[in-house]
């Protein structure tokens, strides 16, 4: 935060696993311009789903999650 009580920096994607799949968390995140990264669950309907899965970015959320298990 700025002596503004401003932000400096806001995240670009957010990524999250399966448990944190809704609709409305999608929506929230959009509406504050970040792009969930966040797999679809199994049993839902994958072309329904507003927003497309990056992969990509999926896979680099695996460095930081053994990071933090390395630190523990």
């Amino acid at each position: 935060m700025d002596a503004n009580g401003k932000a400096v920096a806001w995240p670009v994607a957010l990524a999250g696993d399966k448990g944190y799949r809704a609709d409305w968390i999608d929506a929230h995140l959009l509406a504050l311009g970040i792009e969930p990264v966040i797999p679809s669950k199994e049993n839902e309907n994958r072309d329904s789903r507003s927003v497309v899965f990056d992969r990509e970015a999926y896979r680099e959320r695996n460095i930081i999650e053994r990071l933090i298990g390395w630190l523990k």
